[in-house]
């Protein structure tokens, strides 16, 4: 059986935050944690124009292939 609850996520996860500060962005097909405030904001910007790709083509994460 498969439950229609779930759906896909791009996950980003960062290791080198040495500030101490707890990051966190959600968008709709995306999760963000940790990492400093460059690999942050690196990784926001990455998210945003995947997900304007998707956009783009009509599609979303749940419907592209791996």
């Amino acid at each position: 059986m498969v439950d229609r609850n779930i759906r896909s996520l791009l996950l980003g996860l960062g290791f080198d935050c040495k500030d101490g500060h707890c990051r966190i962005t959600r968008g709709d097909n995306f999760r963000l944690y940790g990492g400093s405030e460059d690999t942050h904001s690196l990784m926001q910007e990455k998210a945003i124009k995947f997900n304007e790709q998707l956009k783009q083509r009509g599609k979303s994460l749940d419907e592209i292939s791996r």
